[in-house]
């Protein structure tokens, strides 16, 4: 509720600003770039992959980025399994590492949850490092105590999207 709080006082701002130019980026539809994320025996060693990605254009200091990603995961190996994700603004579309936009959040997937939904909602002003040609995207790893080789939890294939709200002075 805070960010969402948040989001709605800078949109404030900018509409009495008169912001030049809002921009949409949308992912679209079965835009999730992996099945499956690999699950590793704890979280330190977890292999990290990109879920979704949006390109973003010349990104100029003081630009405000409204990060909307909801995504499913299927849990089949019938043992919890922990999962934690992440918006990054990132040079490739293709990296795991860069500037957090969001907090890392996990949680246990139960046998009993079996199907899980992920939200992420994050706002994130662009910085003098962050100036040119970046990617937003939505990083993703699983673990438990319990996986073996070539276990997976799986990427529900257009479950989800990823949308950012570009505000330019």
């Amino acid at each position: 509720m805070t960010k969402i709080l948040i989001f709605l006082i800078i949109l404030t701002v900018y509409i009495n600003l008169n912001a030049a130019e809002i921009l949409h980026y949308n992912s679209g539809d079965s835009s999730e770039k992996v099945k499956s994320l690999p699950i590793s025996t704890s979280a330190r060693t977890a292999s990290k992959q990109v879920i979704f990605s949006v390109a973003l254009s010349e990104l100029q200091i003081g630009e405000i980025l409204q990060i909307i990603n909801e995504f499913q995961v299927t849990e089949d190996n019938n043992y919890n399994v922990g999962f934690s994700s992440l918006a990054i603004l990132a040079t490739s579309p293709a990296s795991i590492s860069g500037v957090p936009i969001s907090e890392a959040n996990g949680e246990n997937i139960t046998n009993n949850m079996h199907h899980h939904k992920r939200i992420i909602n994050a706002t994130y002003v662009v910085g003098e490092s962050d100036i040119g040609d970046r990617y937003v995207n939505i990083v993703g790893y699983a673990y438990s105590n319990n996986a073996l080789p070539g276990h997976t939890l799986t990427i529900n294939q257009d479950y989800g999207r990823l949308s950012v709200l570009r505000f330019s002075p």
